[in-house]
């Protein structure tokens, strides 16, 4: 394998989501995956039973670690749930020249609601910290307080919020096209309508897909691109073992 990266995030039983997927996509792209627990979720393909946040200690111990052993660029987060680790992970790996990927969990797939307002508002105190937030419409919406689908707006909202690079992606629409934009250049990432039930994890596979790209040497809207088009297929080819069935992040 090339590169470590980090991928933190939450603990998923049916493997459909969280770090469980974050691996795969890791392996896929060859490149060495650096798990970091925040939090134990109890789900599976249909229903969100609950989840609980590990300590704050326990992340630091595990980040303590791998920092000074692995030379990492890069480390995406997703469900992280409680504020003060947000803010723990965000200065830990900024600290460290770390180059940050944050997926912005708030609600599961199987709705399970996994923020407060307090981690909203440290995402909005720590904007300048991530290198490229991946929000999809509805999270974009509660991050800027903006209730639109104008993916144009809500990443002018987030970019004046102090961001750098936002991807505000269109699953949620009638077209699933994803918007990039920074302070200097936007562009439309062009998505195909996959008409199917099995979308749990796209969030999480899409950011680590982006963030092992980037590990790889790729730049930020290759990445992108290089993503968009790998998550396509996975849905495309999804495992037989349950209903909705988990993607197949190995495309085997």
């Amino acid at each position: 394998m090339k590169a470590p990266v980090i991928v933190a995030g939450g603990l998923d039983p049916s493997g459909g989501a969280g770090l469980s997927s974050d691996i795969r996509v890791c392996a896929f792209f060859n490149v060495y995956p650096l798990p970091v627990i925040t939090a134990i979720t109890y789900q599976n393909e249909k229903e969100f039973y609950g989840f609980e946040t590990v300590k704050a200690e326990q992340i630091e111990k595990q980040l303590a670690s791998i920092l000074n052993f692995y030379p990492i660029r890069f480390a995406k987060i997703g469900l992280v749930a409680s504020h003060t680790n947000l803010e723990l992970l965000l200065h830990t790996l900024d600290k460290h020249g770390i180059k940050i990927i944050f997926d912005p969990v708030l609600t599961t797939t199987t709705n399970g609601k996994v923020y407060s307002e307090a981690f909203i508002e440290s995402i909005k105190n720590n904007s300048k910290k991530i290198y490229l937030v991946t929000p999809n419409i509805e999270e974009a919406k509660k991050i800027t307080g903006e209730n639109t689908n104008n993916q144009n707006k809500l990443g002018e909202l987030m970019l004046n919020m102090g961001f750098k690079n936002v991807l505000i992606k269109g699953g949620h629409l009638e077209k699933p096209d994803d918007l990039f934009i920074n302070e200097t250049e936007s562009e439309l990432f062009s998505g195909e309508r996959i008409e199917t039930d099995n979308t749990r994890g796209t969030g999480c596979a899409l950011s680590s897909a982006i963030t092992s790209s980037l590990a790889l040497g790729k730049g930020l809207k290759e990445s992108i691109s290089i993503a968009k088009n790998y998550l396509q297929k996975t849905m495309k080819h999804n495992y037989r073992i349950s209903y909705p069935n988990p993607l197949n992040l190995n495309l085997k």
